[in-house]
C-alpha cells in the first residue's frame, strides 16, 4: 500500500489528477477508513473538478490569480475537514503553486511590468516560498521594490526569504516590524523560518484558531526572548506607539471575546516594543504608564519575560 500511496501522491505531483483520483480510490477499496487515503481521494477529486475551469483560463496573469484563489479556497476546505496536511497536501502544492509562478512569468514575459497589477509580483513570490526558491522570491521582491513601496506582505515574505539565505537576524527584524504594523496579514502556512515555525508550533497546543495564534505570535516571541533584534524607534515613533496604545485600551469595555483578545494581544506587544526601545530607561514615567498598562492585562509576564532572559544569558 505504501508504494500505491507514493504513486498517489507523484501523480498529484504531476498534475494527474485524474488518475491520482484512481490510485486514491483503489486505496480506500483496501483500507476505507484510513485518514490520508481519504484526504488523498478527496484533493485529487478537488482538483480533478476544476482542471476544466483552470485550462479554460487565459494563461497568464489571469491563470497565475485564477490558481492562487483556488488553491487559498482549497486551504480553507481542508482545514475546516481536519485533513493531515501531510505528503499529499504537500504534493498538490507544490502542483499548483509551480504552475501560478510558471504563469505569473509568462505574464511578465508578455506584458512586461508596466501590465501586471501589482498583487502579481506579491503571489509570484508567495509561490516561489511556498514550493522552497527563497533565492528566485527573493529576486522577485527586489525587483518589486523598484516599482512599488514595500507592503507589509511583502515584508513577510522578505524576512522568511532571509532567514533561508543565511540572513537570521534580518529576518527576525523584518518579522517583528511586520507583526507590529499588521500581525493579520502574517501567512503562517509559509512560516519554515526559526524560531518562528517552532513558536507556531508550540501556540497551535494552546490555541485553535489561526486568528489567536497570528495575535499571540509576536508576544510570546518577546516573552520568550525568542526575537531581540528591534529597528530604530525615535521619540515621535515612541509616543505614537503609546498613543495606539492608549487607543486600543479605550475599546477594551468589549462584550466581544475574540476582539478583546485581540486589543490584549496588540496592546502587550506594543508595550513590549516600547520597553525594548529604551531599555536603560525603565523608571522613566514613560515606561513606568507602559508597564501599568502591561500589568493590568497580564500581571506576571514581565517577571516571565525577565527570567527567560536570565535564562538565555540576555
Amino acid at each position: 500500500m505504501l508504494v500505491k500511496f507514493e504513486e498517489g501522491n507523484f501523480k498529484l505531483k504531476e498534475g494527474e489528477f485524474e488518475n491520482a483520483k484512481r490510485i486514491f480510490f483503489e486505496l480506500l477499496d483496501i483500507d476505507p477508513n484510513n485518514q490520508e487515503f481519504i484526504a488523498g481521494y478527496y484533493i485529487s477529486s478537488y482538483w480533478d473538478n476544476r482542471i476544466e475551469t483552470i485550462l479554460a483560463t487565459r494563461e497568464g496573469k489571469d491563470r497565475g490569480n485564477l490558481l492562487v484563489e483556488m488553491f487559498n479556497q482549497f486551504v480553507t476546505e481542508i482545514t475546516k475537514r481536519n485533513f493531515p496536511k501531510n505528503e499529499t497536501y504537500e504534493s498538490l502544492t507544490f502542483c499548483i503553486l509551480s504552475e501560478a509562478s510558471t504563469q505569473f512569468r509568462i505574464a511578465y514575459q508578455k506584458e512586461g511590468m508596466h501590465g501586471l497589477d501589482k498583487n502579481v509580483l506579491s503571489n509570484l513570490a508567495m509561490c516561489l516560498i511556498r514550493i522552497g526558491d527563497y533565492k528566485n522570491a527573493r529576486d522577485i521582491l527586489e525587483y518589486s521594490k523598484k516599482f512599488q513601496d514595500v507592503s507589509m506582505q511583502n515584508l513577510y515574505y522578505e524576512a522568511e526569504c532571509l532567514y533561508h539565505l543565511g540572513d537570521h537576524s534580518r529576518s527576525r527584524l523584518y518579522y517583528r516590524t511586520a507583526m507590529l504594523n499588521n500581525p493579520d496579514l502574517l501567512n503562517l502556512e509559509i512560516v519554515k523560518s526559526e524560531p518562528l515555525a517552532t513558536a507556531i508550533m508550540q501556540l497551535g497546543e494552546q490555541f485553535e484558531s489561526q486568528e489567536e495564534i497570528r495575535e499571540i505570535l509576536p508576544v510570546y516571541c518577546l516573552e520568550k526572548h525568542f526575537i531581540t533584534e528591534i529597528r530604530d524607534y525615535n521619540r515621535e515613533d515612541v509616543n505614537q506607539l503609546f498613543l495606539e496604545m492608549m487607543r486600543l485600551e479605550s475599546n477594551l469595555n468589549t462584550e466581544k471575546p475574540a476582539l478583546k483578545f485581540k486589543l490584549n494581544c496588540r496592546i502587550l506587544h506594543i508595550g513590549l516594543t516600547i520597553l525594548d526601545t529604551f531599555p536603560g530607561q525603565i523608571n522613566s514615567e514613560l515606561t513606568k504608564k507602559v508597564k501599568n498598562k502591561i500589568n493590568l492585562i497580564d500581571p506576571e509576564i514581565l517577571d516571565r519575560r525577565a527570567d527567560n532572559k536570565r535564562e538565555k544569558g540576555l
